[in-house]
């Protein structure tokens, strides 16, 4: 009895080696497959360059809102300057037709006057 236990112990021990060897290759494999990064991921250079790219687009981005704001306060101005200026033409434009009308009763008095001389009072 004790070839026989022998033998079954030998005959056990092969898919007992043979189970621990494929266990330890499936669990090597992970550790092989995280030092590359996985398909279609960007390498570590490709963070870094995106990290650089983000930071010049966020200096440009900068660069754009101050000119914007520049802008900004440059139309204020113009803004201001347009409603005095549309404020001064109604001033001078009342002015105008205030005198168009002092001219126009102006040269009906002297019309008046006029006839008056050359006609003897009408």
């Amino acid at each position: 009895m004790s070839k026989q236990l022998a033998l079954h112990k030998r005959l056990l021990a092969v898919p007992v080696a043979a189970t621990v060897l494929l266990v330890s290759c499936l669990l090597a494999m992970p550790a092989q497959a995280q030092d590359a990064p996985p398909s279609g991921s960007p390498s570590w250079a490709d963070v870094e360059a995106a990290r650089g790219n983000a930071a010049a687009t966020a200096v440009e981005a900068s660069k754009i809102a101050q000119a914007l704001d520049a802008l900004e306060r440059e139309a204020d101005v113009v803004g201001t300057t347009a409603v005095q200026a549309g404020a001064d033409y109604a001033i001078a434009q009342n002015k105008l037709d205030a005198a168009t009308v002092e001219v126009d009763i102006l040269n009906a008095q002297a019309q008046r006057a006029w006839l008056v001389c050359h006609h003897g009072g009408a």
